[in-house]
């Protein structure tokens, strides 16, 4: 006896029709294309820094709270 299995496969479809995995990457995707979101300067993205520059001391960056990004905001600057 054959038993059928179904299998769904979910997907996110940003505006500029780019494919991801999951939810937050699509969003992520959309805010750095927006020229809302920015990679962090101070880590690099990772969400922590090198404390003295030995590469072994590493502390949570305050700059974007550990996220790895900080998120911008546009300001109209006429209508």
């Amino acid at each position: 006896m054959t038993v059928p299995i179904k299998v769904e496969v979910v997907k996110w479809k940003s505006f500029d029709n780019e494919v991801f995995d999951t939810e937050e990457r699509a969003d992520d995707h959309e805010a750095r294309v927006n020229g809302t979101r920015r990679t962090c300067p101070e880590c690099n993205g990772s969400g922590s820094v090198d404390l003295y520059g030995d590469g072994r001391t590493n502390s949570s960056c305050d700059a974007c709270g550990m996220k790895g990004y900080q998120d911008i905001q546009k300001e109209v600057a006429w209508k």
